[in-house]
């Protein structure tokens, strides 16, 4: 059974990520991975997938689907992601989870990157004592949902290609 969070009311977010992880999978696979999806407890320490293929070590991936920036956008955004620094129940984000690696969904790819150097970066970035009310104002500032215990912000893709090591897996 997939995965639900019980603030995920619609079950779409879910299924947006169980699609992408499904996607990411595929194109591993192409590419002569041997893929192996998580168990519940894995995953929740934020690792979807562990990829495999001879001569290289495993690698752990939390595999992020595109996401839009506002509920209300019409569009996902390729410009900007969400990086969790705390999870709704106040826990460890996945910017301090288990994987080694996060794959971020794009339109036209995946980008792939260390997930500790992505750590550093956004505590470089992110005023962690700037808070804002609203997810438009969160650009690089502390954003917690109404009645959640989240703590989240918005970087630019930029931030990744200028100032990190990335691998970028084109869909088709």
């Amino acid at each position: 059974m997939k995965y639900r969070n019980k603030f995920d009311f619609s079950g779409k977010c879910s299924d947006d990520g169980h699609n992408a992880e499904d996607l990411f999978i595929s194109i591993a696979e192409r590419q002569g991975w041997k893929a192996i999806k998580a168990d519940r407890k894995q995953q929740l320490s934020h690792v979807d997938v562990f990829l495999s293929k001879e001569n290289y070590p495993t690698l752990s991936l939390d595999i992020k689907a595109q996401k839009k920036i506002k509920r209300t956008d019409s569009n996902v955004n390729d410009e900007l992601i969400w990086v969790e620094f705390l999870n709704v129940a106040g826990n460890g984000g996945w910017l301090i989870g288990a994987a080694e690696y996060i794959a971020f969904e794009r339109e036209k790819d995946f980008i792939i990157v260390n997930r500790a150097a992505l750590w550093r970066l956004c505590m470089e970035k992110v005023d962690q004592n700037s808070r804002v009310n609203s997810s438009k104002d969160a650009l690089y500032k502390i954003y917690q949902r109404q009645g959640r215990k989240d703590e989240i912000s918005i970087i630019k893709f930029s931030d990744i290609f200028d100032n990190l090591k990335f691998k970028v897996w084109p869909k088709c």
